[in-house]
């Protein structure tokens, strides 16, 4: 397949944000994807506006990306990609830096993509990000024998179940 059709049905929220803007002021960062695509501009605010209704994300609406705190960074990544409505998200620790409230915000939306038939990839340590999960797959650690190795899959149930045997009581 095509890297542009790829683009077109996959969206990625990187662990650092600040490593895939394009723009500064919000807004723009939005569209940057859906005017890639030439998309109508018509189209392009009504879906911004959309975006910005449906994520509960107001404060962010044109704001400079330079006066946003991290996890304010983090939410409008996920926004950008969320704007281009692609069917599969690929999230690298989508919590990270988000406000307790906002990790819950983002775990409603995750729940609603799965529900609308869209397939929601989530790399993370956050144990409340994980436990949403349908299928998890614990992978070891980057260095060592097991490093970036599949340990366990399965239900989050299986891989509680595979972890506790393979540590030892205290």
């Amino acid at each position: 397949m095509p890297m542009y059709e790829i683009a077109e049905l996959v969206g990625s929220v990187f662990q650092n944000p600040r490593t895939q803007f394009f723009y500064t002021n919000s807004n723009a960062e939005m569209a940057f994807g859906l005017e890639n695509r030439g998309v109508e501009p018509e189209y392009i605010r009504k879906r911004i506006k959309n975006t910005i209704n449906e994520l509960d994300i107001e404060k962010l609406e044109d704001r400079n990306v330079f006066s946003m705190s991290g996890g304010e960074k983090q939410l409008l990544a996920f926004a950008s990609v969320y704007a281009m409505n692609p069917q599969i998200y690929v999230l690298d620790e989508p919590s990270i830096g988000l406000h307790p409230a906002n990790v819950d915000g983002l775990l409603g939306v995750m729940r609603d993509l799965v529900a609308d038939g869209n397939s929601v990839v989530v790399v993370d340590h956050d144990t409340r990000v994980l436990a949403e999960t349908d299928y998890l797959i614990e992978m070891g650690p980057g260095a060592g024998a097991k490093g970036g190795q599949v340990i366990a899959q399965g239900t989050v149930p299986q891989v509680i179940d595979t972890r506790e045997s393979r540590i030892a009581p205290f």
